[in-house]
């Protein structure tokens, strides 16, 4: 035990169209009011998992990935941030790289579309301790590759060093 180095690792994606005219929960009713407003749906998902009893609360170093759809200053400013302020909220900070930004490809086929479609970023790799270093990162999937975008995202990756467990005295 004496090298060893546990972690929480916590993967998740958040609800995509929250902030889009398509989530019918933020149709105005007859009495003028909205149910639900924008990014508010992602919101409740980022509070949960940091919250009390949520999957990324624990009292190890935990690393949160995922597309969380938001992030803190590429996104509109039409609720799209709220998610990104809940996880920040709870403790976790970027462990990755924003250069370049990666998301999100216009065309659902991957075979159109332009390195300029990548305007924004929505996926990230976060811990909730500064005790997990960031070394480098890269963003990857930049290129067509016989004939085909990799995804409608481009990849994420992130070297880290995380902190050895703490010896318990006998």
């Amino acid at each position: 035990m004496g090298n060893s180095k546990t972690f929480h690792f916590v993967n998740t994606h958040f609800e995509a169209f929250d902030s889009g005219v398509s989530n019918t929960m933020h149709t105005v009713t007859p009495d003028g009011t909205s149910p639900v407003g924008k990014g508010e749906i992602r919101q409740a998902q980022a509070q949960e998992l940091v919250g009390t009893g949520g999957p990324a609360k624990s009292k190890l170093p935990t690393i949160l990935l995922g597309d969380l759809n938001p992030d803190d200053d590429t996104v509109a400013q039409n609720g799209d941030q709220l998610a990104y302020g809940a996880v920040a909220a709870g403790g976790f900070k970027d462990r990755s790289t924003a250069t370049p930004l990666g998301c999100c490809l216009s065309d659902p086929n991957l075979v159109g579309g332009l390195l300029a479609d990548f305007d924004h970023q929505v996926d990230h790799i976060l811990a909730n301790t500064r005790a997990i270093k960031f070394i480098k990162g890269a963003v990857t999937g930049r290129a067509i590759v016989d004939g085909f975008w990799p995804s409608d995202h481009n990849g994420l990756a992130s070297v880290l060093t995380v902190p050895k467990e703490k010896q318990k005295k006998k």
